[in-house]
């Protein structure tokens, strides 16, 4: 499952979920999106929503 971590989320937290693919907005260059504008994207990119 690909989890896309949004600002302010502690990236040591992905140690707890190491059976998934992990990323942040911020390493996407989307840490400036708004929150409607950064779950299109996301769900653009494959990020799940479930």
């Amino acid at each position: 499952m690909k989890v896309l971590f949004d600002n302010g989320v502690p990236w040591a937290i992905r140690k707890s979920l190491p059976d998934h693919e992990i990323t942040s907005a911020w390493r996407l260059g989307w840490h400036e999106l708004k929150n409607g504008e950064l779950i299109q994207r996301a769900q653009e990119e494959g990020f799940d929503f479930s």
